[in-house]
């Protein structure tokens, strides 16, 4: 059973003793500092460009979040690894002891830490790791957030989740010695995941001494890519942002002194406290393209850039930079009207780049044109397009064109990036580029002598500032009649017919516009356009796809036989037909189109019987009439195909199909049905001729259905025996022994007993003819 303890004064007092030191333990961060959070991937994120240390305390006023661009740490002895980390570095001279402090300076941030001993700058193992504390830091459990290394603890590792445990033990470290230690901003208590308010790491008690190797030297330098006039200067080792002179002062261009630096500041400095790897220089000038050298002196500010460690780079100190920008260029005219010229660049130009004369450019073409005046409209010094005014309206039909003066750096129009625009970049245009007008006709001309409107319009279908319309038409092909202004009435003559319209338009601008007419090309067609059938075809007239409408007649109008567009014609009679057809095509032309059909007559085909029940085994004749030749079909159990009476033997029910044809290539067809009698169980021939012609040329009754105890014996008429067989398949060839036997007449005894039947005999004669 559970025991239940009630709470007492003693319990109630702990707790509001709790809340009352949260208050000044864990103060708003109102109260502190403002808190400096820093993007992702920063360099001292990753152990390889980690902050060396050398002196007794450290500050960072940052807050860091995530990792660095590769995961150095994944696991440790206490817990997980990087998280909102930063790393540090320093390297052991003297042998001694090292202990330290990192101080949250809001104490109710949870810092963890791990340290790493290695020669190499990571990725790092969790057997690397020496020491670490990922100890939470709950109210009251770490006095004011402090955690680290002490020379009175014993563990060298503190699993997260615990508390109260805010150092482990203090480290043995030997001269040559490498260590990282990367520091998590947890956050706050259990919870985490708030931003922290940066920290201090203070060694004071260690006996070891650090290495001094935290002199920042210039490294790379490169043009800022969306700012021609910045420089962003790379640091070998951090520095400290207040030794960074505002003005700039700290570093000259010594081979290019025209170019001023006015400004400079450190990535990520706001705080006095703060370091940077990096400085950005502001220049007065956008830089050409040419080789640099930056160069470091002491600044109005007594000193040249100091590190962390307090130690000043030399003035002496330089790092070298060149620039080879790509001029640009794709210039995008546009035309507002004849006597300006708007163009538009593919990037953001600085304006004060932008002279408001014409020196800039060149205007080559018919009559002369000049610039008079450049007018740029920029926002926050920038524009992407400017306007050439014209000294006159180009009116000419020649070739115009317009290109960049090809001047130095500082008289060349150039971009926020410092590009230059390209001299080289050359427009052509033609006064048909800036206005033009269409030439519009209201309906379609069917044939020779139609009449069409025809209507002049700008690109906003509007006609009111244009003047002196003045309309011809090319080689007489066509009238012009009732002339308004934009509008004209066009009667058509002849194929390929051309019709000019010069106007002028309010700004005294020349325009020119044409149209070429003809008769429509898609009238209605259909297939075939003559022919000849017999009466019992059929034939399909096909039109062609440009159609809206189709009407079929035949003879006259009176009839309508179909509306469909491919119509499938049968004929009603013998003789000459008249197919006729009115169509309206899609581009509203109607046309009564005709064609002549040839109809002729199929022969009169006559069967002797078309329905006829036979024995099994006996020999029919078909018989048919009326048609000049015959062919029946299917080729089985029939003399020949090709007669009008064959004789046909079916062993089953069949029918035959005729086709006579007469001598206008037109046939007819008919057909028979034969039906078989099996009311016999046999089939005995009563004569055969074996005179190897394939036909009838042996001796073998028949037997229908399944029998058995089947017998058959041939006797001469002196009642010897000639054949005898007990196969049915079995066949006499009109031989005894191998030799002819004698014509004349033969006996045949029969035997066999039908399926469930008794036994049946047959007897009789057979005649052998040779």
């Amino acid at each position: 059973m559970t025991k239940l303890i009630l709470p007492t004064f003693r319990h109630y007092l702990y707790i509001l003793t709790l809340c009352v030191s949260s208050i000044f333990l864990f103060p708003n961060k109102n109260m502190l500092a403002q808190t400096h959070l820093l993007p992702i991937n920063q360099p001292e994120q990753d152990a390889c460009t980690a902050i060396n240390l050398c002196g007794t305390t450290f500050t960072s006023p940052y807050s860091y979040q995530g990792i660095g661009a590769q995961s150095d740490l994944q696991n440790t002895p206490c817990g997980s690894g990087e998280a909102n980390s930063v790393w540090l570095k320093f390297t052991v001279k003297s042998a001694g002891n090292i202990v330290f402090q990192i101080k949250p300076i809001d104490t109710g941030d949870d810092y963890d830490f791990a340290v790493v001993k290695s020669d190499n700058c990571g990725p790092f193992t969790e057997s690397q790791v020496v020491r670490c504390n990922f100890n939470n830091n709950l109210p009251g459990s770490n006095i004011n957030g402090i955690v680290g290394l002490s020379l009175t603890s014993t563990e060298p590792s503190i699993q997260g989740g615990t508390t109260g445990h805010s150092f482990a033990q203090y480290i043995d470290a030997s001269a040559g010695d490498v260590y990282y230690v990367m520091i998590n901003n947890f956050g706050k208590g259990t919870s985490g995941n708030d931003i922290s308010a940066g920290f201090s790491i203070d060694f004071t008690g260690t006996t070891a001494i650090f290495e001094n190797t935290s002199d920042p030297t210039l490294g790379t330098a490169q043009l800022n890519p969306s700012n021609g006039k910045q420089l962003t200067v790379q640091l070998s080792n951090y520095a400290l942002c207040n030794s960074i002179a505002a003005n700039g002062s700290d570093f000259y261009i010594a081979d290019h002194p025209e170019i001023k630096i006015l400004s400079a500041y450190g990535v990520n400095c706001t705080e006095s406290t703060g370091y940077t790897s990096s400085i950005v220089l502001t220049t007065d000038n956008y830089l050409p393209n040419a080789d640099y050298t930056i160069n470091l002196q002491k600044g109005t500010d007594g000193n040249t850039i100091i590190g962390l460690c307090g130690n000043e780079t030399l003035p002496t100190d330089k790092t070298a930079l060149t620039i080879a920008q790509t001029p640009f260029g794709n210039l995008i005219p546009t035309f507002i009207s004849c006597d300006k010229i708007h163009v538009k660049f593919p990037i953001s130009i600085d304006c004060q780049t932008i002279k408001t004369d014409k020196s800039q450019w060149i205007l080559n073409g018919p009559g002369n044109p000049q610039i008079t005046q450049v007018t740029k409209n920029c926002t926050n010094n920038q524009t992407t397009e400017i306007t050439l005014q014209l000294s006159s309206p180009i009116n000419d039909t020649g070739k115009y064109s317009l290109q960049m003066v090809n001047s130095d750096f500082n008289n060349s129009i150039i971009s926020i990036t410092g590009s230059q625009l390209s001299s080289d970049s050359v427009f052509y245009f033609s006064k048909f580029d800036f206005e033009t007008i269409t030439i519009l006709q209201d309906s379609v001309l069917c044939r020779f002598g139609n009449t069409t409107k025809l209507s002049a319009l700008d690109q906003n279908k509007s006609f009111n500032h244009f003047t002196d319309y003045n309309w011809t038409v090319e080689n007489n092909t066509g009238i012009l009649n009732d002339q308004l202004d934009n509008r004209i009435n066009f009667l058509i003559q002849k194929s390929d017919a051309i019709v000019n319209l010069e106007i002028l338009d309010d700004k005294n601008c020349l325009i020119n516009a044409s149209i070429q007419l003809d008769t429509i090309t898609d009238r209605v067609r259909f297939t075939p356009s003559q022919t000849t059938i017999c009466y019992n075809d059929s034939i399909t007239f096909k039109l062609s796809n440009n159609y809206s409408s189709t009407n079929w007649f035949v003879n006259n109008l009176d009839s309508l036989y179909s509306t469909t567009s491919n119509w499938i014609y049968h004929p009603t009679q013998n003789g000459n037909e008249e197919i006729l057809l009115i169509t309206k095509s899609n581009s509203g032309c109607t046309d009564t189109l005709s064609t002549n059909i040839t109809v002729k007559p199929i022969p009169d085909l006559q069967l002797a019987f078309t329905d006829k029940t036979i024995q099994y085994g006996k020999i029919t004749q078909l018989i048919a009439s009326g048609a000049d030749n015959y062919i029946w079909s299917p080729n089985i159990y029939i003399d020949n195909i090709y007669s009008s009476h064959p004789n046909i033997q079916p062993e089953k029910d069949i029918v035959y199909l005729v086709k006579g044809g007469a001598s206008n290539e037109c046939y007819d067809t008919a057909s028979v049905h034969i039906n078989l009698d099996i009311s016999r169980y046999s089939f005995i021939p009563n004569a055969f001729t074996p005179n190897g012609d394939g036909r009838n040329d042996y001796f073998r009754p028949k037997i229908l259905g399944n029998f058995t105890h089947f017998q058959v014996i041939i006797f001469n008429r002196w009642g010897q025996k000639v054949f005898q067989s007990n196969n049915p398949d079995n066949y006499w060839d009109g031989t005894i022994n191998g030799k002819k036997a004698d014509a004349g007449t033969y006996i045949y005894n029969c035997t066999f007993q039908p399926e469930g039947k008794n036994l049946i005999t047959e007897k009789g004669t057979l005649v052998l003819i040779r």
